[in-house]
């Protein structure tokens, strides 16, 4: 009886040991997550390799009318997930549209009689906004506002400090709030913080900050005194390098990113969550969107799908961890999973 159960014990530990050697053969190995990081030991910040990013064609077409935007075409904001504003520079004039429906139509609210090339929209919420417009060959730059969504505006600021070099351009503006707003006017090689506390009425600037690289580079700020800039292409032997200010003043390093790729588009909806926008032309997965949801601490890499083509002049705006939008000539996309997948919107 004894020699009987030890036979049995000896076939079951014989048939364990069979299933275990298939389950190796069967099985596939599974990446591990913070493997890309591993691979990559000169990485200073910490990324891990995360789902592709889809993006499909699905939207709805708006009707055409004589007041109906195709595309927006310029800067872009939204401050929830319906409303939102952008600015049309096709022709001499200025056009402001406005979209209740997330972007998918938009309606012209009002003409600008003139335009500098270059302006910037900041809306607080759906009736309170303000332009920037910055200098020009005959114009210095100004500020207007408006109380009702944009159909009539007051110029409330003109001639402000920062802009008194030729090559000086707007790479950042926003209102925090009601009062607090900032404006960042970069040169090459240095920068000035412009801070209102009183709506936009008065300005003071800032002493110029050094920029860490004389290179091209995206910048997002989340307070007067917070923000991160991406300075650096990615080109050759070099990686590109993100910085962080932390007390309005100076910018210091956060770390190399993970991939040798030009930043196209920086977004923080608040202090925690933010993405930067990659693009490496020569790469398969040409797109990347690097995550953060812990203020910066940790970052996910996903990649687009192969030949997406967002554009150049691309931008990404985030308001809340999960909404966001990309907008381009090229075209007009929409997140609801915090940039995880994209769909177009058909204009």
């Amino acid at each position: 009886m004894a020699l009987t159960s030890k036979k049995r014990l000896v076939l079951f530990l014989l048939f364990l040991f069979i299933l275990i050697g298939l389950h190796r053969v069967i099985l596939p190995k599974w990446p591990v997550i913070g493997e890309f990081h591993k691979r990559q030991p000169a990485v200073e910040l910490s990324v891990s390799q995360a789902a592709a990013v889809t993006v499909s064609g699905d939207g709805q077409a708006g009707q055409a009318n004589d007041q109906q935007f195709s595309k927006p075409t310029d800067s872009v904001v939204f401050t929830d997930d319906l409303q939102g504003f952008a600015l049309d520079s096709r022709g001499e004039a200025l056009s402001l549209a406005a979209t209740n429906d997330g972007g998918v139509t938009w309606q012209q609210v009002h003409r600008f009689p003139h335009t500098t090339g270059e302006e910037h929209l900041a809306f607080l919420n759906p009736q309170t906004g303000w332009l920037l417009s910055g200098p020009s060959s005959d114009r210095k730059p100004e500020l207007q506002l408006t109380s009702d969504g944009g159909k009539t505006w007051e110029v409330i600021a003109g001639d402000l400090p920062g802009f008194d070099t030729m090559i000086a351009r707007i790479s950042f503006f926003r209102f925090f709030d009601r009062q607090n707003g900032l404006i960042a006017v970069q040169a090459d090689q240095d920068m000035v913080l412009l801070r209102t506390q009183d709506g936009g009425l008065t300005w003071s600037a800032s002493s110029r900050i050094a920029l860490p690289r004389q290179l091209p580079g995206v910048l997002a700020f989340t307070t007067p005194n917070d923000g991160w800039l991406v300075n650096g292409s990615g080109a050759g032997d070099q990686a590109a390098i993100l910085y962080r200010m932390t007390d309005g003043e100076r910018w210091q390093s956060a770390g190399k990113l993970p991939e040798r790729m030009a930043a196209q588009a920086i977004s923080f909806a608040d202090a925690q969550t933010g993405g930067i926008l990659l693009h490496a032309p020569s790469a398969e997965a040409s797109w990347q969107l690097l995550r953060t949801q812990n203020g910066g601490s940790t970052w996910s890499m996903h990649a687009f799908r192969a030949g997406i083509a967002l554009g150049a002049d691309v931008q990404m705006s985030f308001t809340s961890s999960s909404i966001g939008w990309l907008q381009s000539r090229l075209g007009f996309w929409r997140t609801n999973d915090g940039g995880l997948s994209w769909a177009r919107q058909e204009l």
